[in-house]
């Protein structure tokens, strides 16, 4: 399965770069997100800077007491479930206005908007029970790393805000000053920033592209802390 599990990232990564052409400005109207929910309608917890749109749930996962900054959320519905898609536990906040404490997140995503594909970059969104179902979420955390560590991995990404995606699966780099992102490169490097390795470096990794897989499930060294129901 692990073969397989590869060349499907293979085929992936290739056909994404071959309709790079076809990428053109965002149109935020009708938009539905490719890599962080499959191709339903863009959700409201998808690129929402530091507001919060809506009380959160978290009555089914108590989600509030189990994540911590910096931990590594596999969604499994990336990419119509082929390669998965990445997140990284920002913190947890309080929305003054809804009077509610939320699980902010930051990731690298595409979308795609009025049939084009189109690259959102670096965003913010929330973290709650309804994407953990929608997306089939699991939660990955290094047991050796400090608290005060996640909260600089998190803190590298929020360096990153704004910065566009990238379809370049097959070069990745852990620079800050790096121009564009993909997903599961940007969370390899927030952690590199820390001097930790997430990386898979086993036979199964596919050479020169880091897969949302090869740091998280694959990874040496993040264990799994959560895991949805549908996940």
């Amino acid at each position: 399965m692990k073969k397989i599990n590869s060349l499907f990232l293979v085929i992936v990564a290739g056909l994404a770069m071959m309709v790079g052409s076809l990428f053109v400005s965002p149109q935020p109207a009708q938009a539905s997100s490719l890599f962080s929910a499959g191709y339903s309608n863009l959700s409201w917890y998808d690129n929402t800077g530091t507001t919060l749109p809506q009380v959160p749930n978290y009555s089914k996962y108590d989600l509030l007491n189990k994540v911590q900054p910096g931990d590594v959320i596999f969604e499994g519905t990336g990419f119509g479930g082929l390669t998965g898609h990445i997140l990284t536990v920002e913190g947890i906040f309080h929305d003054p206005t809804l009077d509610k404490d939320y699980i902010r997140i930051i990731e690298s995503s595409m979308f795609l908007s009025h049939s084009h594909f189109v690259a959102d970059g670096v965003v913010r969104g929330v973290l709650d029970d309804q994407r953990v179902d929608d997306n089939k979420i699991s939660i990955y955390r290094d047991p050796n790393a400090t608290f005060s560590q996640g909260v600089a991995v998190a803190n590298f990404e929020v360096s990153q805000l704004g910065k566009p995606y990238t379809f370049k699966y097959f070069s990745y780099s852990n620079s800050p000053n790096t121009k564009k992102w993909y997903c599961s490169e940007l969370a390899w490097a927030a952690w590199e920033s820390q001097g930790i390795d997430i990386e898979n470096h086993a036979w199964n990794r596919l050479p020169g592209l880091i897969s949302p897989r090869d740091v998280t499930i694959y990874s040496p060294n993040m264990k799994l802390i959560f895991k949805g129901d549908k996940a």
